[in-house]
């Protein structure tokens, strides 16, 4: 997918995670669930998404650096570490944003849509 378009829907899943959350608890003890007015209320959650993008040859080159047996796992933790940075950026930034890797900076940047 090009990393433009992964962008664009990351825009959409942050408007549609966007608003108040309703957290209905139940009793530990044997009982009915608790009624609507007992839920509570979580206003202003933000989100924060992280956008990592391998093209192709940079993939390649990336599992080419381990032996066979263990590229998958190393390749998926390096991975892993880049969206867990671009994660902690955007809770910098105080959530509610999209962190994407940009090619030509080499790093994560905070992502905004262009207007339309």
């Amino acid at each position: 997918m090009p990393l433009n378009e992964a962008r664009n829907i990351a825009e959409q899943i942050r408007i549609a995670l966007k608003g108040e959350y309703l957290i209905g608890a139940q009793r530990v003890s044997v009982g009915r669930p608790t009624l609507s007015k007992a839920m509570l209320e979580l206003p202003d959650v933000t989100v924060r998404l992280g956008i990592a993008t391998y093209k192709y040859h940079k993939l390649k080159e990336v599992l080419g650096r381990y032996t066979p047996e263990t590229a998958v796992f190393e390749v998926q933790t390096l991975v892993t570490i880049g969206l867990d940075e671009a994660l902690k950026l955007g809770q910098r930034e105080g959530g509610d944003v999209i962190i994407s890797w940009d090619h030509k900076r080499w790093w994560y940047i905070k992502w905004t849509p262009p207007l339309t």
